[in-house]
């Protein structure tokens, strides 16, 4: 019975079983004394059983579980605590600004109006 079946390019040897994943890939071949533990170095994953493949003894993997949900973004207190003092300090340098704007005017109208009164009429 083992001269007639014969070794095609892409199959296991005909003393060895392969190992497929969930699509339908081969991932390697083992030997008859191979479990599950071993087969699961091939899938990367635990679960594969045996089963039939084209006609011949495979070990065939499980599908893998879905991928969990996205999870939503932390925030890290330390940056908040860090952006809030920023934008206070913002705050503190656009008030300065302001005031040192405030004196400026007062400053020019004084010196303005000592130029004017210095002035003589015609």
């Amino acid at each position: 019975m083992l001269k007639d079946l014969k070794q095609k390019p892409g199959h296991p040897p005909i003393n060895r079983i392969g190992i497929y994943d969930h699509k339908g890939n081969m991932r390697g071949h083992v030997g008859r004394t191979a479990t599950a533990a071993t087969v699961a170095r091939f899938l990367g994953r635990h679960g594969a059983e045996l089963g039939q493949k084209e006609g011949r003894t495979a070990w065939i993997g499980d599908k893998p579980p879905p991928p969990p949900p996205p999870q939503p973004e932390q925030v890290n207190p330390t940056a908040v605590a860090v952006a809030a003092q920023n934008n206070q300090g913002k705050l503190a340098i656009a008030e300065h600004q302001s005031q040192a704007k405030h004196k400026l005017a007062v400053e020019l109208n004084r010196s303005k109006s000592k130029v004017e009164a210095g002035r003589k009429k015609p």
